[in-house]
């Protein structure tokens, strides 16, 4: 059965209409690209491949710029589509890692109603097909509030500190503070190692003001490296604070995410209907990993994870 390369839709060949309206503007574009993957730079190839940087840091990023129904691989400028290929390097199943990172983006925005930007997979023209991740980028510059946001965040060690300039930032704060803790329960249900200053932006509405910009760079680390959550568990809040749920256990549960939502000024009864939402979507969550385009081991790694952790959120 054929689906949709953005949102698993059964019977479309490339992309149905709504995911074409939201990647192209509703351009036909096809799911395989008018050329092949772009050369890598030997030097940086091997290091990646020889060194074991941080997944985020392995995965390479090139520009795209949309002409119609064609798209255009960039030499310079942000252009308008970001295309993430299979990155190189010493961990496992990065065949698998596009295909990893937009089933995650879909999880969020199926499963879970978070904001993503507009995302898919693409293939190459190679004879392989090699599949390659591909978002619509949403910010083309001309923002300084934003851009002070995006310099100010890059200094920030925990999603406490983030919390904290969104207050700043965000006229409507608590709203949008609720929105950044369903995102770090969320990467860390789907061990995506995301440090506190690298996925959370913020983005001008039609209205002027600014709200918490569609996540962005998900993906199940953990699929790739076999480790846990190191870098999220460190980035809730500031390391001094260690609580009696951690000390017992010695990984995070729900009792960390309870006492996060606290330090960064949410209603309890608001938290814990937030995290139950969490633990209460399997069925949704088997769905869609079944329709994803990871190979049958992978899925199987991917939901044997995303069980450890929903169990782990159950302690409170």
């Amino acid at each position: 059965m054929t689906v949709c390369k953005g949102c698993f839709k059964p019977d479309a060949a490339d992309y149905c209409a709504n995911c074409r309206k939201e990647l192209f503007d509703g351009a036909r574009v096809s799911c395989y690209l008018p050329f092949a993957t772009p050369a890598r730079n030997e030097k940086d190839y091997l290091l990646r491949s020889i060194l074991r940087p941080s997944l985020p840091r392995m995965i390479l990023k090139y520009n795209l710029q949309q002409h119609d129904r064609e798209l255009e691989l960039l030499t310079d400028g942000p252009g308008t589509h970001i295309l993430k290929p299979i990155p190189a390097g010493n961990y496992e199943r990065l065949n698998m890692a596009p295909a990893n990172e937009h089933l995650t983006m879909q999880l969020a925005a199926q499963a879970f109603k978070i904001p993503v930007v507009p995302n898919a997979l693409i293939y190459f023209e190679n004879a392989s097909g090699e599949p390659a991740n591909i978002s619509r980028r949403i910010y083309h510059g001309g923002d300084e509030l934003k851009d002070q946001f995006d310099e100010a965040c890059k200094t920030v060690s925990c999603y406490e500190d983030v919390a904290e300039l969104m207050k700043r930032y965000i006229a409507a704060y608590k709203p949008q503070a609720e929105k950044l803790f369903s995102l770090v329960v969320f990467n860390y249900l789907f061990s995506s190692w995301s440090a506190a200053n690298q996925n959370v932006s913020i983005v001008k509405t039609s209205y002027g003001d600014h709200l918490l910009s569609p996540a962005y760079d998900i993906i199940c680390s953990s699929l790739h490296t076999g480790a846990g959550n190191e870098i999220l568990e460190n980035s809730l809040y500031h390391g001094d604070t260690v609580s009696p749920g951690y000390q017992r256990f010695g990984y995070h549960t729900g009792i960390e995410f309870m006492n996060f939502a606290k330090r960064i000024g949410m209603i309890e009864k608001r938290a814990q209907n937030v995290l139950n939402s969490f633990t209460k979507n399997e069925i949704t969550v088997d769905y869609l990993v079944k329709r994803s385009f990871l190979d049958e081991e992978s899925k199987r790694a991917y939901m044997d994870l995303y069980r450890e952790k929903r169990d782990r959120l159950l302690v409170r």
